[in-house]
């Protein structure tokens, strides 16, 4: 199912969910010689919750194989920032303008990486223009103002939806949090952070966020051990990642003393999901903040959100998912192609009609996404 979500294609065996992916063909149409890689994708914990044959649901043109986020958002940030202050890092061969090596930046502070990248706002005052090179100035002094306030926050009492954005490839903390599952409260903000980043510095015109896979019922010693969302006030069954409360049912969870039941899990859902669309807010707000040009760079932006987790039945005790009523959500600023603010019952096309639609819209030419042939009526601006 997750695949299918972002290829358009029928719901079929693991790994033969067709192809591309819905971020590959925008990318298609709005990379520029300016941007250095036409999709950047990063995500947290995707390796630690995947299924074996699952998690990869992202797939290149002409590609039988399927790209999966890497879950290490340092070394993701790494890879940026050495990008656009003209490091050639290893996994793009790309140059950029000149700039710092990653040595001599890593004992610098984050405005100082991020004042490295000057050639690069020359650069692209020559090439693209006056308005990247002033979003990219703008920006660089918008995180100063950030790490300014840091000093303060970090001293005063935090909560998962209050932490204050940081990007510091180098910090040994996060290095340490990005691979323990618990800490996803802590590693949010730096993937937010990273997200505009790379659509602020011009590193790529489309972004991925994959927030972790799904869970595989992991128990240890009669413990449910997935830990997605233990931090949640309030969360009733510890340890329980998506696909254990999925499965409330399940003979694994019975035979160690574990009852999930359908209600409880349900309202633990609920509190995953309204933690995840705070996420979806803070990178909105974050996208606000950023100037481009006369608005902001939302206003230029638009943000699709997926699941493989829909209904019917969400609220039975079996299944608790099903890859029918997918949650699609299309969320743009004042530039965006999209007729926002509405909900569609477009029950009469699939999904793939949908990317069909999103991609046409981002100006893409292709006669098809997936199964997807068909525009959906009031979906694009006419």
């Amino acid at each position: 199912s997750l695949q299918s979500v972002f290829t358009g294609e029928e719901v079929k065996t693991a790994g033969e969910a067709g192809g591309p992916s819905i971020d590959v063909i925008v990318s298609e149409t709005t990379k520029t010689a300016n941007h250095v890689v036409p999709v950047f994708r990063t995500g947290v914990y995707v390796k630690q919750t995947k299924l074996s044959n699952c998690g990869a649901c992202f797939r290149a043109r002409n590609s039988s194989s399927f790209i999966e986020p890497s879950s290490s958002i340092t070394t993701d940030a790494r890879v940026l920032l050495d990008s656009v202050s003209g490091t050639a890092p290893a996994s793009t061969g790309t140059t950029t303008p000149s700039g710092p090596s990653a040595a001599e930046l890593k004992s610098k502070s984050r405005i100082a990486v991020l004042g490295a990248v000057k050639a690069r706002i020359e650069a692209l005052k020559c090439a693209a223009g006056n308005q990247a090179g002033q979003r990219l100035e703008a920006y660089v002094a918008d995180l100063e103002r950030v790490e300014n306030l840091e000093t303060q926050v970090r001293t005063a009492p935090t909560t998962p939806f209050t932490l204050s954005p940081t990007l510091d490839p180098n910090s040994s903390t996060m290095k340490s949090y990005e691979g323990d599952i618990h800490h996803l409260p802590e590693v949010a903000p730096f993937l937010r952070e990273l997200a505009v980043s790379a659509l602020a510095l011009e590193y790529a015109p489309v972004v991925t966020i994959q927030w972790g896979a799904t869970g595989v019922n992991k128990i240890s010693g009669n413990n449910l051990t997935d830990y997605r969302y233990d931090f949640l006030p309030g969360f009733e069954n510890k340890g329980a990642g998506e696909h254990g409360l999925a499965h409330p049912e399940a003979t694994a969870f019975a035979n160690t003393g574990h009852n999930i039941t359908a209600a409880g899990s349900t309202r633990d859902r609920v509190r995953a999901r309204r933690w995840l669309f705070n996420q979806l807010k803070l990178l909105l707000d974050r996208l606000q903040e950023v100037q481009d040009g006369t608005g902001s760079l939302l206003d230029n932006t638009t943000v699709l959100y997926a699941s493989e987790f829909g209904g019917p039945n969400a609220n039975s005790s079996f299944p608790q998912h099903s890859n029918r009523n997918l949650p699609y959500m299309l969320v743009g600023g004042a530039n965006s192609p999209f007729n926002l603010g509405n909900g569609l019952n477009v029950s009469n096309h699939g999904h793939g009609d949908f990317l069909y639609s999103l991609a046409k819209g981002m100006g893409s030419t292709a006669a098809a996404v997936g199964k997807g042939k068909s525009e959906i009526d009031g979906v694009l601006k006419k």
